[in-house]
Parts: structure tokens; C-alpha cells; sequence
């Protein structure tokens, strides 16, 4: 769970002007976020990347269209690992792809969050096949015409053609949004599968001594309790590559803001709605850092500094939350079965994050009792104190 937080503090260090760059390069920004702890996919062995290669492929074959889309975002994250890949069956090829998609964007069942990353999919696939991301923006606008993320590409696309009429006209959409929901909890059936392709395909069976040390204790472990920890860590990879490999760009919004809008109403109701209804961290702190940029350019003073404090009550309640994941007293924790549901398979990030914290402190007040944070002194936001 070392990369979960580090991504978590990622999002937290961002400010007006990091987020002014923030693009679709997040992607390789992640990943150099992984490299810093010890979980490139360059240090894993070639037949471990082989197993991974074929577990995802085996949920391409079984799985729904929510797993279906986690299973192209993690080849997609793989094939991060290296230009040229060493055995030439890893990997998918671009029209297959393309076929998966097809069933995903025709699937009456496809989740909402599920659309929007394969439409990113689809966009990136673009360079080498032709996919028409038009059918997923059609979908989703009839599906999800309340959400903020739905209109991200087309202000994108009109932002980078200078088209300050079209600008607008999405705006305005934008600002009579409800939420900004793009967080796609980890179907519980993915773990049952992974289990199922374990029995077939144990992971000990092409282990060296690299995937052990990668594991997070130093005992001398079953290979039942092998498997455990990988099973563990494979939900949380599928999870982060699902969930923030295919980020929006970021940057039009504040460019569209800034130098198109008409009306500042606009771009300030879709502040408050980040702010207030974002099921992520980062879109949270979209708003905040929109908010702050538009009474800068309006000369608010006074409703700057009121924005300035909101925002690092924010930044000072996350961090509280995060303290407690940060201890890492005891690493297998985090590997247990019901901290890495609460991570991976709820519906708001915000939520998960102070579940897990109520979680560890329960854990750690046990063991460190003088450095453990009840979370409920943080301002809890989402859940009821216990």
C-alpha cells in the first residue's frame, strides 16, 4: 500500500501552479511516483510480468465490462515498463483493443466510470488504430449529463482550438453539473478471479528472490501466504491503474476559465461543485485551486484570503488523515484483506481514506498509542465518528 500513499501525497503537493501543468503527462508522473518506492515494473522479474501479462488477458476473456477496462489500464501500465517488450506475446495488439472497447461502449450495463476510462483508452489508441471516442462522449452525455468529468475532452478540444463560442456553451453545461464522479471501485468479483487463475497459474511457480523481497515482511513465508500478499498487491495495481492512469487533462480547464469564460458565475459554480461533490482528492483540489485562481484574477482580496484558509484546512485534514498510514508499524496490515476492500472497493475516495485511517488507528493505538491519530480529531467529513 506504499504506492497508494504515495499517490495520495502526490495529489496533496499540487498547488495553483503545478495544477496549471497538470496534463494528460499525470500518467508518467505516476508512475516516476512508483519508481520512488521501489515498485517500477522494471524490477520485477520477466516471468512475473508474464504471469501478469496472462492474468490480465484471462480477465479480458472472463470478466465484465468494469473488469474488462481495468484489465486494458493495467497492459497499459505494463507496457509503461519498457519500449521494446522482451517476449513478443506480451501485451495486446492495437485492434484488439479496439475490439473490447466496442463491447464495453455497446454494453447497456457499463458504469459510468468505466465509460470515461475507456474513452481515454480510445483516445490514446487513436495513434495507432482508429477508435471513434465520439461514441463514448455520445453515451455518456446521455448517461451521466450531471457529471463534470463527461465534458473534460470536448473543453480539451475546444480550449486547444482557440473556439471561445464553444468554450462557453460547455461551460455553461459544466456549471449546471451536480458532481464530479470518475472513481471506479474495484469489483469484488476481480479478487475471485484472480484465485480462480492462482489455482491455475500459481505465482510461486515462476517466483525468484526479487518478488520476495518486494513482500512486506521479512518472515520466512507459506507459499499460501506467498500468494496472499501477491493476490493483495495485483488489487491494489488494478486498482491504481484503473483509477488514475486515465485522468483527464486539467490544464484547459483553468486556461478556459481564465481566458474565454464570459461570465465568472460559470467557472465559480464549477469550483464549489468540485469542491463539494468530486468523488476523488484530486478533483477536490481542482476546485480549491480554481476557485483561489479565479478571485486572484478578479482582485477579491478578501474572498482570496477566505479561500486560502479553506483550502489549507483541506490540505491539513488530509495530511492528518494520512498520518496514520504513514507509521507503517506493522506493513502486513495494509495487506490485510478488509483494509484493502475499504481502499479499493468503495465509491468515494474521501470515504475510503477516512474509513482506512479509523481502520490503522484501531490497529496501530494498540501498538503506538502515542503515535497514533484518531482520525475523528482530523474533521472527519464523511462518515459518522464512531
Amino acid at each position: 500500500m506504499k504506492l497508494m500513499l504515495s499517490v495520495c501525497l502526490f495529489f496533496m503537493m499540487l498547488d495553483v501552479q503545478a495544477i496549471e501543468t497538470c496534463d494528460k503527462g499525470l500518467k508518467h508522473g505516476l508512475t516516476e511516483t512508483a519508481e520512488d518506492v521501489d515498485f517500477a515494473l522494471s524490477e520485477t522479474n520477466q516471468a512475473e510480468i508474464i504471469w501478469q501479462d496472462k492474468l490480465a488477458k484471462y480477465i479480458l476473456q472472463v470478466g465484465d465490462s468494469d473488469l474488462k477496462v481495468l484489465a486494458l489500464s493495467q497492459l497499459d501500465l505494463m507496457s509503461l515498463d519498457a519500449d521494446e517488450p522482451f517476449d513478443e506475446s506480451l501485451g495486446i495488439s492495437p485492434k484488439e483493443s479496439l475490439n473490447v472497447l466496442n463491447q464495453i461502449v455497446t454494453d447497456d450495463n457499463t458504469a459510468t466510470q468505466t465509460l470515461l476510462i475507456a474513452r481515454s483508452i480510445c483516445h490514446d489508441l487513436n495513434t495507432q488504430v482508429e477508435c471513434d471516442d465520439e461514441k463514448f462522449s455520445h453515451r455518456l452525455l446521455q448517461q451521466a449529463p450531471d457529471n463534470i468529468n463527461v465534458y473534460l475532452p470536448d473543453l480539451e478540444q475546444a480550449v486547444n482550438n482557440s473556439d471561445a463560442e464553444l468554450v462557453t456553451i460547455i461551460l455553461k453545461q459544466m456549471s449546471l453539473s451536480k458532481n464530479s464522479q470518475s472513481l471506479l471501485p474495484l469489483p469484488a468479483e476481480l479478487i475471485t478471479m484472480v484465485d480462480d487463475f492462482m489455482f491455475e497459474n500459481p505465482i510461486t511457480a515462476v517466483m525468484d528472490e526479487k518478488i520476495i523481497e518486494r513482500l512486506p515482511v521479512d518472515l520466512e513465508l507459506t507459499e499460501a501466504e506467498v500468494e496472499f500478499y501477491i493476490k493483495q498487491n495485483t488489487a491494489q495495481m488494478y486498482y491504481i491503474s484503473g483509477v488514475f492512469m486515465h485522468m483527464p487533462a486539467l490544464r484547459p480547464l483553468l486556461v478556459a476559465c481564465e481566458e474565454f469564460q464570459s461570465d465568472p458565475k460559470l467557472c465559480k459554480r464549477i469550483a464549489e461543485t468540485l469542491k463539494h461533490n468530486s468523488d476523488t482528492t484530486l478533483m477536490t483540489i481542482i476546485g480549491y485551486s480554481l476557485d483561489e485562481k479565479l478571485e486572484m484574477m478578479y482582485g477579491n482580496n478578501e474572498s482570496l484570503e477566505l479561500i486560502k484558509a479553506e483550502n489549507e484546512t483541506f490540505k491539513s485534514y488530509q495530511s492528518c488523515l494520512l498520518k496514520n498510514h504513514a507509521l507503517l508499524a506493522d506493513a502486513r496490515i495494509e495487506f490485510e484483506p478488509e483494509f484493502v476492500q475499504i481502499m479499493t472497493q468503495g465509491g468515494h475516495e474521501g470515504r475510503n481514506l477516512e474509513q482506512a485511517a479509523m481502520y490503522l488507528y484501531t490497529k496501530y493505538n494498540k501498538v503506538l498509542p502515542e503515535k497514533a491519530v484518531n482520525p475523528q480529531s482530523c474533521g472527519l467529513r464523511y462518515i459518522e465518528p464512531s
